[in-house]
């Protein structure tokens, strides 16, 4: 534990009555409700869920913790000292807004963060596909140079790891577009590895997203370091810094990493003056991450991969490819099990390239009910389960000696 940070948060937030809005079912909420209890705040934790359905994030919390469930109370906001806002709550929040007229400070987990971990130690990287394998390489890579900490994985809180950040050389921190709200500090070294439509659900405009993910270069000052695919947009972003401006290529690798994560790690690597023979080697020994196309079973000449990751549609449409080059075969030897909730994305482009799969598993949600829609039902290798278990065997029983089964929902898929 780093004494100097614990003093600092401490002198911030202990006694504070802290209101964390929205606890959560990924994890993250608990993480910070635990990390202000060491701090000797006073909590409350506000969640539109019911109990029933927050079970698991409860008891990673002390039973203690005052617990305001199944609504929210205007009373509750107007009262705290501070409010957290977990990631998923919206700034547009009725209750956020009353609480902004009365002057309350809001915070997020990745606020925190940037005002008391040293920023000069903090390497950033987001995207809309690709951040966690690219944060993986680079620790891999940076691994026996430096101490390195790995930090704001989906489902965790970067709070969990702030009391000991000052103990490292580098911090490599994965922020997604809802970190990287209305924050006013960027990282020493900040890594986007590509843009596309994702959130929309979230975002007024395509604009707007990609305005959020421009905020990890935007407060970046003279000597810090961008790292960007080179191509016209992040060209033009980076007229806009002051930041120096390193530009990676891709090309193409026989491996289930995708090109973007190996070569913006990669360009990261070089800018830490690493050998490339150090960084090919590394790259051979490093481990696949789960649920990122994963190899999960093979089965009678029959390979299973897992990209669940994977939810938009860009993302599915990649995995088909990759799945494709990799194991060497055509299109119809893959039979995609994909759909769930929409995030208002676009799927034209993926329900395209249905007809030249096997066969396309059409999993229950909004976002299949939008993908029906733009086949016009006249697929015929479109089949619709009510379940991801009896997808699963559905695909199996169409599947024949050197297929791949690949799950990459395209959607969110917290429903399934």
């Amino acid at each position: 534990m780093n004494s100097k940070i614990f003093k600092k948060l401490k002198d911030k937030f202990f006694g504070k009555k802290i209101l964390i809005a929205g606890l959560g079912i990924a994890g993250g909420g608990a993480g910070a409700v635990n990390f202000l209890h060491k701090l000797g705040a006073k909590i409350t934790v506000t969640d539109l869920k019911a109990r029933k359905a927050l079970e698991d994030s409860l008891l990673k919390i002390p039973q203690n913790t005052k617990l305001i469930l199944g609504k929210h109370r205007l009373e509750d906001f107007l009262n705290a000292d501070y409010i957290i806002k977990n990631p998923a709550m919206p700034w547009s929040s009725f209750y956020l807004a009353e609480a902004k007229k009365k002057n309350i400070p809001i915070l997020t987990d990745a606020r925190i963060f940037f005002d008391f971990a040293p920023r000069e130690k903090i390497i950033g990287i987001t995207g809309s596909k690709g951040k966690t394998r690219t944060a993986y390489l680079i620790k891999h890579f940076l691994k026996g140079r430096y101490k390195v900490l790995l930090t704001g994985a989906p489902g965790t809180s970067v709070l969990s790891d702030l009391l000991k950040a000052g103990g490292y050389d580098w911090i490599i921190w994965e922020l997604s577009s809802f970190d990287l709200e209305n924050i006013k500090k960027s990282p020493r070294i900040a890594i986007i590895t590509n843009i596309f439509q994702e959130h929309l659900n979230r975002y007024s405009s395509f604009a707007d997203y990609k305005n959020t993910k421009k905020n990890i270069i935007k407060y970046q000052i003279k000597n810090d370091i961008s790292i960007l695919p080179d191509k016209s947009i992040f060209k033009k972003w980076a007229k806009e810094i002051d930041s120096k401006v390193f530009y990676f290529q891709e090309k193409n690798i026989h491996s289930l990493t995708s090109e973007t994560s190996f070569f913006a790690a990669k360009k990261t690597a070089q800018v830490f003056k690493i050998p490339e023979k150090e960084i090919l080697k590394k790259f051979k020994n490093s481990k696949a991450l789960e649920h990122r196309l994963e190899i999960a079973r093979k089965y009678k000449n029959i390979v299973f991969i897992n990209d669940s990751a994977s939810t938009n549609p860009d993302a599915t449409i990649f995995a088909i490819g990759k799945i494709s080059k990799f194991f060497k075969i055509p299109f119809f030897k893959i039979i995609l099990i994909c759909g769930g909730l929409d995030k208002k994305l676009d799927y034209k482009e993926l329900s395209r390239r249905f007809p030249e799969l096997k066969k396309v598993i059409l999993l229950p949600g909004s976002a299949s009910d939008k993908i029906k829609e733009e086949t016009q039902n006249k697929n015929k290798n479109l089949i619709e389960i009510n379940s991801l278990d009896k997808a699963v065997k559905e695909s199996v029983f169409w599947a024949e000696k050197g297929d791949v089964i690949l799950f990459s929902p395209g959607a969110t898929s917290f429903n399934l």
